[in-house]
């Protein structure tokens, strides 16, 4: 699920998983912005099929799993996974949900800098994906501002919860890009490497 290391940042943690975190995580994965934004999943499963799930996405395709936590008070407020890594042409894919309450403010940019800057420090990537719907409009503007390029488009890719498809948008962060990322995470955490 993760590798026991913790990465720090200035104002979050993304944690290694213990059990007690099983029941947070459940919250979030029936959460409904998870499902329309997070996930190919739509129904609510209950816990026991949830460690099933689990369990078969780390068999298939799942790389590590954080949880993200605010470091002023130790509370839980998110999780960021990396998907579908492909050590031989040195790419994965990650993707972050955070709770209702945090999704606009600056959590959500320094726990995915933090991650992106320790996934291409640990491993010998080229580059990393994320995967966003077209009607999350806000969050591809703060990809973008972030350093991610539009790679591809599924056009209606998916139905969403009011019935209208959306489309795909494949993003990517590439290694070059890698010297403009640890200037900016040098201003979200003290330590460059972030573990």
């Amino acid at each position: 699920m993760s590798n026991n290391i913790n990465i720090h940042g200035k104002r979050v943690v993304l944690r290694s998983l213990m059990i007690s975190d099983t029941s947070t995580l459940l919250n979030w994965r029936n959460n409904k912005t998870f499902r329309e934004f997070c996930s190919t999943r739509r129904n609510i499963v209950t816990e026991e099929d949830f460690f099933i799930e689990l369990q078969n996405d780390f068999a298939n395709d799942k790389h590590l799993l954080y949880l993200i936590e605010k470091k002023s008070n130790n509370i839980p407020i998110g999780t960021i996974f990396s998907y579908r890594y492909n050590p031989t042409d040195g790419h994965l894919y990650i993707s972050m949900f955070l709770d209702d309450g945090y999704r606009k403010s600056v959590y959500g940019a320094e726990s995915f800098s933090i991650f992106i800057l320790y996934l291409f420090i640990s491993l010998e990537l080229f580059k990393i994906y994320t995967e966003v719907y077209s009607s999350n409009t806000q969050v591809i503007r703060a990809l973008l501002a972030g350093g991610f390029e539009i790679e591809g488009r599924l056009i209606g890719h998916r139905v969403n919860s009011l019935g209208v498809r959306v489309d795909l948008i494949i993003m990517s962060f590439k290694r070059q890009k890698l010297d403009w990322l640890k200037d900016r995470v040098s201003v979200l955490t003290d330590d460059l490497l972030c573990i």
